[in-house]
């Protein structure tokens, strides 16, 4: 157990605050440590008191706050119900807004692992000046939010073409071709039931067939042969979870901030990629100073 709370007795008892991880693999590790590096360097902490734990090990709220770390950890505490608040960290946004219909308590805030879409747009716009129409494969969630995507379209120059799909292999298949026909660029945007391994490798083939970039959410995308994407590392939602622990502890431990997407970001780029496609971005700084200037720091 890591106690970050002082003996002092000049403060008042400490919050404790339980942190439920959904295993033990890197990620969950990594934000983990960079909550706690954050934590240890506050005052506002000495009145907290940290308590880690597997998923499996727990068995109902027992703390003043609860912090899960991925979906599985989420599951589990809305599960078990609490009248305690609770935050979801490292979870998509659709699964957490499940989970939130069905919870049997209001107060449940969390912190998504995917992107904004206007971050997606402002990072497309920076690679493709010149690009005037973007593609999005859509599944029923990207499809709820459309008439935002198409906002924030329109305030980077872009039009949007959202194909509607309704998940399987073939639907899929055709929907790719017709976005990789009539649009400059293809957003990969997070909807796991749509996106699936085995539709993404397919949408980077015939991309790379038909000279048409993707703009991606993951490094793992980038890797696989998209020109780019933005996404969050563990260890920056994990300072993102810290700063709103100590929100709430400097609150007094009366409520959590809504729901939000990830402060910061990176960018990652596939350099061979562009220079196939014809493509000179500037450095991956550079890169993310243009994307947070043209989504005007959306999250």
């Amino acid at each position: 157990m890591l106690m970050l709370a002082a003996a002092s007795t000049a403060l008042a008892a400490p919050q404790q605050v339980q942190l439920v991880l959904s295993g033990a693999g890197d990620p969950y590790r990594g934000l983990a440590s960079s909550l706690e590096a954050r934590l240890r360097r506050d005052g506002d902490a000495r009145r907290l008191g940290l308590l880690p734990m597997q998923a499996r090990e727990f068995d109902g709220a027992r703390a003043d706050l609860t912090v899960s770390v991925g979906m599985k950890a989420c599951e589990t505490v809305v599960a078990a119900g609490t009248a305690r608040p609770a935050l979801c960290v490292l979870v998509p946004k659709a699964g957490f807004r499940r989970l939130a219909q069905d919870a049997s308590t209001d107060r449940l805030s969390a912190i998504y692992l995917d992107q904004p879409v206007a971050r997606q747009l402002a990072l497309a716009r920076a690679l493709l000046p010149e690009a005037r129409r973007a593609g999005v494969l859509a599944g029923p969630e990207v499809r709820r939010e459309g008439a935002g995507i198409h906002l924030s379209a329109r305030a980077v120059g872009l039009e949007v073409d959202l194909e509607a799909t309704d998940g399987t292999t073939h639907d899929a298949a055709r929907g790719i071709g017709r976005l990789l026909r009539d649009t400059d660029l293809i957003l990969a945007v997070y909807e796991p039931d749509v996106l699936t391994p085995s539709t993404a490798k397919w949408l980077l083939h015939l991309a790379h067939q038909q000279r048409r970039p993707v703009v991606g959410f993951s490094r793992a995308y980038v890797e696989a042969g998209a020109v780019a994407a933005v996404f969050s590392t563990p260890e920056q939602i994990g300072r993102q979870t810290a700063e709103a622990i100590l929100s709430w502890v400097r609150g007094g431990g009366r409520g959590l901030a809504p729901a939000a997407y990830p402060l910061e970001f990176d960018i990652e780029v596939n350099r061979t990629v562009a220079t196939a496609l014809g493509l000179e971005p500037p450095s991956n700084g550079k890169l993310k100073k243009q994307v947070a200037r043209i989504s005007g720091g959306v999250p």
